[in-house]
């Protein structure tokens, strides 16, 4: 395989997953293979050790996106909270009049049709998030139908606890599992009292973030995706995190040549290290590195942090 990252790209951006193993030890330190390679017949998430080597393990997918279904004054706070969040945002809903960019303008794509035709028109990743807050109980239930049949990252579904029970039942009858139902979060929202469309919002950001922190793949933003596999960078990735580091394990960014980086491991002093790392890396003939940054509370301090943290970061020429 010529260009393994490019290999990763093609295949995430196609829906894909991909499991990947680096050895950090050992005579193949630093070279990396894929699941249908692995000498092991088990699937391991980050740094573990194997016959006396130690890897590490992750499965790379895309951020995917998320869609709100319905454009009405709760969706205009959602999609400018979730902007935020650097996810590419649609929203549907088959009302032309409330689908304008001065309702949306963070909102990356508007989309004027029947929810039943969205869903038949267009392939939607599992890894598509989905906010439902249509006008109406039916579309709701024709939504969330769509969505459970589709999968999902994150589904809500804004509600009283009456309509989202009666909804709940009616899935159960079409045969969906109690499992998938229990993974839907409605009604909407961690429970901190919201009541307006702002902080419906909010409540429903912060949940959203509390689930996907549970996910168990290592979400690829749009823009590190389509810079996989480029000459003269450095993939820097977080594999171990200690304390309250910013990023967790998984977190990306590219380091270019030029000191242009695109992504982020949490920036601060640990991201200023480490891109002055990658660029020494750059300037040498080895591939791979694996660096400590420590953050003690007082450097923290100074930094704007509330706490430090320890994170390990795993530097990869592309």
């Amino acid at each position: 395989m010529e260009n393994k990252w490019l290999y990763i790209k093609e295949a995430v951006k196609k829906g894909s997953s991909i499991k990947r193993y680096v050895p950090l030890d050992g005579e193949e330190k630093g070279n990396m293979f894929f699941d249908m390679e692995a000498p092991f017949e088990e699937s391991f998430e980050g740094i573990f050790e194997y016959n006396g080597v130690k890897y590490y393990g992750e499965e790379i997918n895309s951020q995917g996106s998320v869609v709100i279904l319905g454009a009405g004054h709760v969706s205009v706070e959602m999609a400018k909270v979730f902007s935020v969040l650097d996810y590419n945002i649609t929203v549907v809903d088959d009302r032309e009049e409330f689908l304008t960019k001065e309702r949306f303008p963070f909102a990356h794509k508007l989309v004027f049709t029947e929810f039943k035709s969205f869903f038949e028109n267009n392939k939607l990743s599992p890894d598509t998030s989905f906010i439902i807050v249509t006008r109406g109980h039916k579309e709701d239930g024709f939504c969330l139908e769509k969505v459970l049949e589709n999968g999902f990252a994150y589904c809500g579904m804004i509600g009283s606890r009456k309509k989202v029970a009666i909804l709940m039942e009616e899935m159960a009858k079409k045969g969906f599992p109690k499992s998938l139902l229990d993974d839907v979060c409605s009604p909407i929202g961690l429970k901190i009292g919201a009541v307006t469309p702002g902080e419906i919002a909010v409540a429903t950001a912060a949940e959203f973030i509390m689930k996907m922190s549970e996910y168990s793949k290592s979400p690829v933003s749009a823009d590190v995706l389509e810079n996989l596999g480029k000459s003269d960078s450095v993939i820097v990735t977080i594999i171990d995190k200690k304390g309250s580091a910013p990023r967790g394990k998984g977190a990306k960014m590219i380091v270019f040549k030029t000191g242009e980086t695109i992504g982020t491991i949490g920036g601060g002093q640990g991201e200023f290290l480490a891109v002055k790392k990658a660029m020494e890396l750059l300037k040498k003939s080895d591939c791979f590195l694996i660096e400590k940054y420590n953050m003690d509370n007082k450097t923290a301090a100074s930094e704007g942090m509330i706490c430090g943290g320890e994170i390990t970061v795993l530097f990869e020429k592309m």
